[in-house]
């Protein structure tokens, strides 16, 4: 993402963000409030890509490296507009970052979230060298499947 797509990636994020509280019943947080936005343009290691559809924005997806995360590469957030769902966008989106960052993932997926369960589980299955390691935890903000797993 470019300083200038920064604006839309922040509407993308609110907006994702809106959902995902509702998803999880949760009320949603103030626009502009994601702690960590400035992190994916200073700091090394963390990357954000808009998603686009058309030539439009359509989702966004930041990543953090293991020399942000101290570990495996992380999914740290994924977004596809809804009007751009079941149609392949997210499902490619997330094949071109998983092999763009060989090595050991991880993300974490809340378990109420059963359609971004089934959707990540399906993309890491397909994609993984070896298996993928499916644990149930218990964060702060309620119950999460964290997925485990190595791209060739």
């Amino acid at each position: 993402v470019s300083a200038a797509d920064r604006p839309t990636l922040l509407r993308l994020l609110d907006e994702y963000l809106g959902e995902l509280h509702r998803e999880v019943g949760k009320p949603a947080p103030q626009p502009g409030s994601y702690p960590y936005l400035d992190a994916y343009f200073t700091e090394p290691g963390r990357h954000a890509f808009l998603l686009r559809a058309d030539g439009k924005p359509a989702g966004f997806a930041l990543v953090r490296e293991g020399q942000s995360t101290g570990g495996a590469t992380q999914m740290a957030e994924f977004y596809v507009h809804p009007s751009q769902r079941r149609n392949g966008l997210g499902r490619a989106a997330a094949f071109a970052i998983f092999t763009q960052f060989p090595g050991n993932w991880d993300l974490q997926v809340h378990a109420r979230n059963e359609r971004g369960v089934a959707f990540w589980s399906s993309c890491a299955r397909a994609l993984a060298q070896g298996p993928v390691r499916e644990t149930a935890l218990n964060a702060d903000d309620g119950p999460r499947i964290q997925l485990e797993f190595s791209i060739a």
